[in-house]
């Protein structure tokens, strides 16, 4: 029964348009992304949305329920904000400027919710980009069984997001000033007990866990990340990626968290992806490798599989 919030920018023109949809949770404490994404030329490292009206795309903006100026309450990576990507993807395609192709392109968050989204198996989800995404939130928070501290300083973000997130809850939208009030913060009461309590890989995890749903993604996955990142450990890609069987391709630098490093090429690789999947373009976008990885000597190589086909395993002897 929550109403979700979506701002949206068009082409000008009747369309149809495709559309790539930003499902992110970040609307929130006075940040206004989705009013902004029209005025600011990047969104967390990737084009803002004139950048893709002026290429004949939508752009669409929707806060996940409990942030921004959607209603309901937060539950972090629980499986119904992807229920809820479902009825967004759903309810784009059907407005009458939709050309019924919609994709979801994020980083962080914002990467996570399109593999939230993609194993609901909405009808008109053409392709995701996923970028340094959450792929099992109890490995985002848990490490063999201790807390991460998630690139931050002790105490860490695993022991501080619990309070960040329940503050989200009660800080009225910057526009509307929607919010559920206080009683929004007894929505955290079962994140924060499990996250700050129960270190066990228990029923609550499982549930958040898109590696071992990864399977029931059907549509073309571009997905990248660095293998510096200390925010989203890049130990959660060998299993996501095994266990996804669609159509995919693996971009990975060296690079913390967020957008690859070069930028510029990573951007061209991405238009042309979308263009293929959602303009219908014949750009060469499946002829590009399986897998684009830069080694930790800044040397580029592709690779038809990851891991390579021909690695190979050293034991190392840790001595005083």
């Amino acid at each position: 029964g929550a109403k979700l919030h979506i701002d949206v920018s068009l082409p000008d023109g009747d369309g149809p348009f495709p559309t790539i949809l930003l499902y992110t949770p970040y609307s929130i404490l006075g940040d206004d992304v989705g009013a902004a994404q029209s005025e600011r030329p990047e969104i967390f490292g990737q084009p803002g949305a004139d950048f893709w009206v002026a290429r004949g795309y939508a752009t669409a903006t929707a806060h996940v329920r409990g942030t921004g100026e959607s209603e309901g309450c937060l539950t972090i990576g629980h499986p119904i904000e992807g229920e809820d990507g479902y009825r967004i993807v759903e309810w784009i395609a059907a407005q009458p400027w939709s050309s019924g192709k919609v994709a979801i392109m994020g980083t962080s968050y914002d990467g996570t919710t399109p593999l939230e989204t993609a194993v609901w198996q909405p009808p008109h989800l053409t392709t995701i980009v996923p970028i340094s995404p959450v792929t099992e939130w109890y490995l985002y928070y848990f490490e063999n069984g201790l807390h991460r501290n998630n690139e931050d300083p002790p105490p860490g973000s695993s022991n501080t997001d619990p309070a960040l997130w329940a503050a989200i809850g009660i800080v009225p939208g910057p526009r509307t000033l929607a919010s559920g009030g206080v009683d929004d913060v007894l929505c955290q009461a079962e994140f924060t007990q499990q996250d700050a309590v129960n270190d066990d890989y228990n029923a609550y995890w499982k549930e958040r866990d898109h590696h071992a749903k990864a399977g029931l993604i059907t549509v073309p996955v571009l997905f990248a990340h660095g293998w510096g990142d200390g925010n989203v450990a890049a130990t959660g890609i060998e299993t996501l990626w095994a266990n996804i069987t669609a159509e995919k391709r693996l971009w990975i630098q060296q690079h913390g968290h967020g957008v690859p490093g070069t930028k510029e090429g990573y951007h061209a690789y991405v238009h042309r992806w979308l263009d293929h999947f959602l303009l219908g373009r014949d750009l060469g976008a499946l002829l590009l490798p399986q897998v684009i990885l830069e080694d930790n000597l800044g040397r580029y190589r592709s690779e038809p599989a990851w891991p390579p086909l021909d690695q190979a395993w050293q034991r190392f002897n840790i001595s005083a």
